[in-house]
């Protein structure tokens, strides 16, 4: 228990993780083990040889033989004897790394549909600005060629004002964008772009 070696392991086992039973009675648990997960298998075994726990379960990553990553399900209890610290657990192992790989592929799809659906918000409302913008420019048009100059600066504020509000949602969506790319969350910036819309009419 202490050392993490193993002592005794079947066939199955040896095949999820790649190594035949004499390599791997020359490697230890820890060697074999994700460095994202180690530490909360180390943290989990600890509390079992202190006797705060009888058992545990936890989804982490093997290395394989081969370098590749495979998801276990691994549920872990000792053999011991009442009053005595464990010398000895024993391990229930569960491949699941195409559960894992299924998993993602779903929220991977839900993320593209989000993005698709958000993608297609933003290319209607901006479509409104822009018909603002078009819609006034074609305004200032008429006006200058009829003569009837009175309300071209209105017109004239309305496309200012329309691209500044595009020119915010193009800020805006870009920021989103670079947060994705570097994958960090900050502080999330939430506006209706129905909002921005109505603010130009």
């Amino acid at each position: 228990s202490r050392t993490g070696e193993f002592v005794r392991i079947n066939k199955r086992y040896c095949d999820i993780v790649g190594y035949t039973r004499e390599e791997m009675e020359r490697l230890t648990f820890q060697e074999i083990t994700h460095p994202h997960d180690l530490q909360q298998d180390l943290a989990n075994m600890e509390l079992l040889l202190e006797g705060r726990i009888r058992e545990f379960s936890m989804e982490k990553r093997y290395y394989h033989k081969s370098g590749n990553t495979v998801w276990v399900n691994l549920t872990v209890s000792p053999m011991w004897e009442v009053g005595e610290e464990p010398s000895f657990h024993i391990a229930v192992v569960e491949e699941i790394t195409e559960r894992k790989k299924a998993e993602e592929l779903l929220r991977q799809s839900d993320r593209h549909k989000a993005i698709a659906g958000l993608a297609g918000g933003v290319a209607h409302n901006f479509n409104n600005l822009l018909q603002v913008v078009l819609g006034n420019a074609n305004l200032v048009q008429v006006s200058l060629e009829s003569g009837k100059v009175s309300k071209i600066d209105f017109y004239l504020k309305e496309i200012i004002e329309s691209s500044r509000l595009g020119a915010e949602v193009v800020r805006r969506l870009n920021s989103f964008a670079k947060s994705i790319g570097d994958a960090q969350i900050g502080e999330p910036i939430v506006f209706d772009l129905s909002d921005v819309v109505v603010q130009s009419l």
